[in-house]
């Protein structure tokens, strides 16, 4: 897909930049059209667009027959949905994607964009050589950590992307790349003058999940106790909340293997906390 920019009624640089989308997807039927439309209408255009279809049992695969232009991968096995599945449907996604490449933008098959999304993030990037991730804001869900980019719609640059491939098969995959980026020297944001929508509410699944990852990363235990204190303070839904303790259980007393970042995020939340007391 040639690249084009296009006026978004909103004075800025010129943005020229090679990106390709990548969206997993998984019975999207509902979301995955109007997610794939506002992607085709950024001012800034991806150069090609990658849907990983894991299996889809409802009308997704019909609906992806309506845009020729879209790369499409599908797996056949018919498993249920599973967050640890998503990056190798990701990894899967970025072995088609064609070199050279300057950023890879992950999105979920129900965000919603505004056409200047991607140019607004890409303005970030021409800004810092040394930024390696960045996102917008979506509108409707509080998020946990407000100074890090959201899992959809963040954008990665390809050069930090492919020293570190591929994302680990893993619950905890989303923050991986984010620590990894910071290991490596880089730095990552989230800017909120690009918004976005989230078509599909979080449930308490998705916080038990949270807990999981944040046990793989190597979140010491008395940070996710000092944090869940917080979100009961800060939340209405006070049990939602206890859910993330019991996902970071879970994996504790099932010893499940970290990830290899682990030891630096450990070290990089007693610093955090260090920080915080010294102000």
């Amino acid at each position: 897909m040639r690249e084009r920019s296009r006026s978004s009624g909103r004075q800025g640089p010129r943005v020229e930049a090679s990106y390709a989308v990548l969206i997993p997807s998984k019975n999207g039927e509902a979301t995955i059209e109007q997610t794939l439309r506002s992607v085709f209408s950024q001012t800034v255009s991806a150069r090609e667009i990658v849907v990983i279809d894991d299996a889809s049992t409802d009308a997704t695969p019909r609906i992806l027959e309506r845009f020729p232009q879209v790369t499409k991968i599908r797996l056949e096995h018919k498993l249920p949905r599973d967050f640890a599945r998503v990056p190798k449907l990701i990894n899967l996604g970025l072995s088609r994607v064609s070199e050279p490449c300057s950023y890879v933008m992950i999105s979920g098959d129900d965000s919603l964009y505004p056409n200047n999304y991607v140019q607004l993030v890409l303005e970030e990037f021409k800004k810092d050589s040394q930024l390696y991730v960045c996102s917008g804001s979506h509108t409707k869900q509080k998020v946990f950590d407000q100074a890090s980019p959201h899992g959809s719609g963040r954008i990665i640059r390809y050069s930090f992307l492919k020293e570190v491939l591929p994302f680990p098969e893993s619950i905890g995959w989303e923050s991986w790349i984010l620590f990894k980026a910071q290991q490596k020297g880089g730095r990552i944001k989230r800017i909120a003058s690009a918004s976005y929508q989230h078509l599909r509410p979080y449930g308490s699944s998705s916080v038990w999940t949270f807990g999981q990852s944040m046990y793989e990363l190597g979140y010491p235990f008395w940070f996710i106790l000092v944090r869940l204190a917080k979100n009961i303070m800060t939340e209405p839904n006070k049990l939602q909340q206890l859910t993330m303790l019991g996902g970071f259980l879970e994996f504790k007393l099932k010893r499940k293997p970290k990830l290899d970042i682990s030891d630096f995020v450990g070290r990089s939340q007693v610093q955090r906390i260090r920080k915080i007391l010294r102000r």
